[in-house]
């Protein structure tokens, strides 16, 4: 895995894409669900790899119970933990990055569009 730390044009966000590739990664991506809220994070839900790559055609994800009961694996959920204006973002970025890392091994990918960023390079449809 590696971080990013680079510019990028048009873009302030800290953001990365979380597969969830497993029925056991969708579970673990629902407990973590509500702190994710708390900590003010958005999140944008792609159908499968093909949308993360295109990227318009996400969906922002609440948290609502009919969202979370509709995640599947093989999913992808683009991460925005803030705007890198803000005071403080890169150790928000790790703070979120760690909800993925420090229990349950998630498949992270970098979001080529962020200004910060982790994980590997997301794969492009064709390759999967």
């Amino acid at each position: 895995m590696k971080t990013r730390l680079d510019f990028v044009s048009n873009s302030s966000s800290c953001s990365f894409f979380v597969y969830l590739e497993t029925n056991e990664d969708v579970e673990e991506f629902k407990k973590l669900i509500n702190a994710l809220k708390e900590m003010n994070v958005c999140m944008t839900l792609f159908a499968d790899l093909a949308a993360a790559n295109d990227r318009w055609y996400g969906d922002d994800f609440d948290g609502s119970k009919f969202e979370v009961d509709a995640l599947k694996p093989g999913n992808f959920m683009l991460i925005d933990a803030c705007d890198d204006h803000w005071s403080g973002y890169e150790d928000k970025f790790y703070d979120v990055v760690e909800q993925f890392t420090a229990f349950h091994k998630f498949k992270l990918y970098i979001d080529k569009d962020a200004h910060m960023s982790t994980g590997d390079d997301l794969p492009k449809a064709e390759e999967y």
